[in-house]
């Protein structure tokens, strides 16, 4: 048979870690959705410079990332493109603004001293 104080105990000891496990919820979660994002930029950045380097041109770089980011809000989305036909290079670089879902967006900002940009790179030689 329990006593009232264990019960007490419980209850105290539950009322204590129950917002910890919360927030490591919350935060899995996050990390989650933002490396998913990630990996759909980066992705998206990586077709659009195998097609700049297959056709020798960027014009149809901005609309393949555009298809493949489509599950992301355009307006937080930035494309740069290039040939440089010195180096013989095809560079494709996209940025996102993430924002995030759980309502930690000012803790992001402020550790990165600004808006949480997600960013990828690509420089592919010409053939």
């Amino acid at each position: 048979m329990r006593h009232s104080s264990q019960n007490g105990s419980i209850s105290i000891e539950t009322a204590l870690v129950l917002p910890f496990l919360v927030a490591v919820v919350i935060s899995v979660s996050e990390a989650a959705t933002m490396l998913h994002t990630y990996f759909t930029v980066q992705e998206a950045a990586r077709v659009a410079a195998r097609d700049a380097i297959r056709t020798g041109s960027v014009s149809n770089v901005e609309s393949l990332v555009n298809s493949i980011t489509q599950e992301l809000p355009p307006s937080n989305l930035q494309v740069f493109k290039s040939i440089d036909s010195v180096a013989k290079t095809a560079t494709v670089e996209v940025r996102y603004a993430y924002q995030p879902n759980a309502g930690s967006g000012a803790l992001l900002e402020a550790l990165n001293n600004g808006p949480f940009t997600l960013a990828s790179k690509v420089v592919m030689p010409l053939q």
